[in-house]
Parts: structure tokens; C-alpha cells; sequence
């Protein structure tokens, strides 16, 4: 119990500001989405509803009902750095963020059922640009997201069946901050346009996994989860602020005037998220599947009604899968790591306003990375993932950005809450 205390006691680390991307698309939407699971998942282009841990040493916390065959209790703790660079049609800029993006705990409780706790960056918002028209030059920036802390359960109904069924349970909370600035270089005129958002709510997602034994160790497997679409609690607050500059750039006090602007009906929503996967694996060697997912972005659009944005559907589709060459090897230790790759093509619902009219802001990219079994008993593994992707581009003047993820998280598995039968 000691154990499960000093890991439950971590999680107020991520309650603290991270800086979790510096994408100026994050300007729309809820932010960047950043639950994002493990790198395991990551790795294989983020194949996560049909896909249950080989080993039976990961929680899934993206599926809920690919938990049933998790035997030890797991421990996760994953660290992110992403690198991105910016290019427009007369610029390039290059930009990094470094931050946890995860710590969960899971956990069997019986034979049939598996319980978890976890606690993850939802989404966040960090983006900062400038244009300049004339003498006026109009500063963009924001800060801040979204923070999850989710339970799990996973629940086999038939004993001899390979159905299982899970809920995970997102309480959401956190800020937004988002601030447009327009100077005059003549008159030294500033004007500050400020918007917070303060958000809380919970958010529920369902899940189900069929495993269908074709022969011996082959199985084809079939996935669904369905995210109810949430309307979350939020406290806006809204201003205008206007002064004049010295000749150094910093703000006269005597002439500062704020005016508070109303907040009425400005509502925050997470929309609806289906997800379908389907998988063919040999148990313990390699599996491959392809997923789909969609969500109702479409639905921000009576929130969002800014003119310089326009929502639709998103549509992602990924391929990915992973190859353990020999998990029982005892003389080469590359043979027992997991090998994964995958690939990913997303529209991401976001057209944004350019010189040329709305243009579509699509993101794709490569996945790659490894398990590498770590501890005596080989249950423990350190992962690695890689992502190489891009998005939107410089068409109608918008910006290009290029970026390469690293993901890295160290899962520990151990007895915590299984009696020995053996010392």
C-alpha cells in the first residue's frame, strides 16, 4: 500500500503550468488535443482501440475495455519533447517544449476486472505570433490547457469469451488565456484584448474489444470507443485594456483604461469522438490494424464565431503494429524488444482564413520506437517513440509547421496488490 501512495502522491506534479506545444493552431478549437496515452501507442501512429499490451504489462487508457489480460499492477510515468519548426511564405522560426505528459497507475482487482488511475495533459494552448500592416502591428499569444485525471475499469462479462467491456471517467479542469494586442507605431496607441477561460467538467468515454481466436495463437481483433460529446463548466472573464506607450515600449499607467467586456453565454465544449479499429495479431509476435477516428468539430462553430476560423468534422486514419522477434529468447536481448511503426493521415476539422480564402489545416506524419524489457523478470520496459510529422501549410500565406516528437516512458510492474504464493 506504501507503494500505491508514493505513486498516487506524484500526480499533482502535472497540475502545475507546462508549456505542452508552441503550435499556433492550437489558437483554436479546445487547443491541441495532447491525450495522447503512451508512447506504446504513440509509436504504432496511434493505433489504440483494438490494441491490448502483448505482454499484458500496459494499461490502455484510450480503450478501456483493452484491459483484461493485465495480470500485475502497472506503474507508468512518460516524459515529452517536441520540436517544431515555423514557415510562412517570408519567415521560419524554430521552437521546443518540453513536458510530463503522463503518470498512471493500473491495476486487476478479481479475474475479470481492471481498475486505473492516470492523470495527463488534455490539451493545451501555447502559441505566439506577430503581423504587421502599415504602422499597426498585431501581436497573437496564448498559454495555457487542459489537465485529465481519469479512472478506469475493465470488466470481462464470459469467462470464456474474449469480450471485454470498460468506461473511463475524465474530470477536466484548467485554463486558457488568449491575448491580441494592436499597436500604433504614430500615436503610440496600445489596445489589449484579453480572454479567459476557466474550465472544469467530466467527460466520459465507452469502450468494447473482441478478440476472435481464428487458430491457435492468430486472433483478428475488433475495437469501438465512443467519447459523449460535453458541455464543461466555465468562468470567462473578458477584457479591454487601452494606454499609451513611453518611446522605451513600456505602458504609461496614467493612461491606461480597462473596460470589462461580457461573458455572456460563452460556453466551452469537448465534442463527440468515435473511434474503430480493427487488428490481426500472432500472440506475443506481431500484430498489424488500421483504425479510424471522428470527431464532431463541427460542433465548436456556434462557440468559435470568430471570422478568421471554420469548423468541420475531423477524420483521422492511422496503420500501425508492432514485432517482438522472440519474447522467450535467453541468449539475445534485441530479440526480445518490441519493435513498432506506424503512420497517420488527419483532417483536422480547422479551416483557417488566409489570403486566398479558408484553407484546411490537414496533419500527417511517421511513427517509430521500441519497448526494451528491462528488470530480471523482464515485466518492466523502458519506451521509446519517435513522431515525424507536419501541418497546415503556407498556402494563402498560413503557416507550415514541421515537428519532431520524442516520447519516453518508463513502465514498472510488480505484485502491489496480489498476495505471494511463493517467497
Amino acid at each position: 500500500m506504501k507503494k500505491l501512495i508514493y505513486a498516487l502522491a506524484l500526480l499533482p506534479i502535472l497540475g502545475v503550468a507546462q508549456t505542452t506545444t508552441t503550435s499556433p493552431y492550437s489558437n483554436f478549437g479546445y487547443g491541441e488535443a495532447k491525450f495522447n496515452n503512451n508512447p506504446s501507442i504513440n509509436a504504432m501512429g496511434g493505433l489504440s482501440t483494438s490494441y491490448e499490451s502483448p505482454m499484458g504489462t500496459e494499461a490502455n487508457f484510450s480503450n478501456p475495455a483493452a484491459n483484461s489480460n493485465l495480470r500485475l499492477t502497472s506503474f507508468e510515468f512518460s516524459f515529452n519533447t517536441d520540436l517544431s519548426k515555423y514557415k510562412t511564405n517570408d519567415a521560419s522560426e524554430k521552437n521546443s517544449a518540453s513536458y510530463i505528459s503522463g503518470i498512471s497507475l493500473a491495476f486487476p482487482v478479481g479475474k475479470r476486472v481492471v481498475a486505473g488511475v492516470g492523470f495527463q495533459p488534455f490539451s493545451g494552448n501555447g502559441y505566439d505570433l506577430k503581423t504587421v500592416s502599415g504602422t499597426t502591428t498585431t501581436t497573437f499569444s496564448g498559454e495555457g490547457g487542459l489537465n485529465s485525471l481519469q479512472f478506469l475499469a475493465s470488466y470481462k462479462p464470459l469467462k470464456e469469451k474474449n469480450l471485454s467491456l470498460g468506461i473511463t471517467a475524465q474530470y477536466l479542469f484548467g485554463s486558457t488565456d488568449r491575448k491580441q494586442i494592436l499597436s500604433e507605431d504614430e500615436t503610440l496607441l496600445v489596445n489589449e484584448y484579453f480572454l479567459r477561460d476557466e474550465v472544469t467538467g467530466l467527460s466520459v468515454t465507452l469502450g468494447g474489444l473482441y478478440k476472435h481466436n481464428i487458430k491457435k495463437d492468430r486472433f483478428l481483433n475488433i475495437g469501438a470507443t465512443y467519447r459523449f460529446g460535453t458541455e464543461l463548466n466555465n468562468d470567462p472573464e473578458r477584457s479591454l485594456v487601452s494606454y499609451v506607450n513611453y518611446a522605451n515600449g513600456s505602458p504609461n499607467p496614467y493612461t491606461i483604461d480597462t473596460i470589462q467586456l461580457s461573458t455572456a453565454g460563452r460556453g466551452f465544449k469537448i465534442p463527440a469522438k468515435l473511434s474503430l479499429s480493427t487488428s490481426y495479431e500472432r500472440d506475443k509476435n506481431w500484430m498489424l490494424g488500421v483504425q479510424y477516428d471522428y470527431e464532431k468539430m463541427s460542433d465548436l462553430s456556434d462557440l468559435d464565431t470568430r471570422s478568421i476560423v471554420s469548423y468541420s468534422d475531423k477524420h483521422r486514419v492511422a496503420l500501425g503494429g508492432y514485432w517482438i522477434p522472440d519474447y522467450k529468447s535467453y541468449n539475445s536481448y534485441m530479440r526480445t524488444v518490441t519493435y513498432r511503426a506506424g503512420l497517420y493521415y488527419e483532417k483536422t476539422g480547422i479551416a483557417v482564413a488566409g489570403n486566398d480564402g479558408f484553407e484546411d489545416i490537414n496533419d500527417y506524419g511517421i511513427t517509430f520506437g521500441m519497448g526494451l524489457p528491462i528488470g530480471r523478470d523482464k515485466f518492466s520496459s523502458l519506451n521509446i517513440a519517435a513522431d515525424l510529422g507536419q501541418k497546415g501549410s503556407t498556402n494563402g500565406g498560413l503557416i507550415r509547421e514541421t515537428y519532431a516528437k520524442l516520447k519516453i516512458s518508463f513502465n514498472l510492474n510488480d505484485l502491489w496488490f496480489l498476495k505471494r504464493k511463493y517467497d
